[in-house]
């Protein structure tokens, strides 16, 4: 539910932000039209920063299998010495 609420609160400041910067903004006050590079840039900045988003993801998604990789490692490790010592002592 929670999620469902932040997806619609980005959706509703997406909408704001698109109605303040481009529609109100990019209507040539002569011609009444609509300036159409500024719509494609500001699509475009929108899809920068999203691939951006989700390359930091990526990164970070690789970091944490990595951190979590090398833990089962040493775990593995500190278990067979483990292993390896008790059997000594028997």
């Amino acid at each position: 539910m929670e999620e469902a609420e932040l997806r619609l609160e980005e959706i509703r400041k997406s909408h704001y932000e698109f109605d303040r910067d481009i529609v109100k903004l990019a209507v040539n006050p002569q011609t009444n039209k609509v300036v159409a590079e500024k719509i494609t840039r500001y699509f475009e900045d929108k899809l920068r920063a999203r691939v951006s988003q989700l390359f930091t993801l990526y990164l970070l998604n690789t970091y944490m299998y990595v951190c979590a990789h090398t833990t089962y490692a040493r775990l593995k490790r500190t278990l067979i010495s483990n292993f390896i010592a008790l059997q000594y002592v028997e």
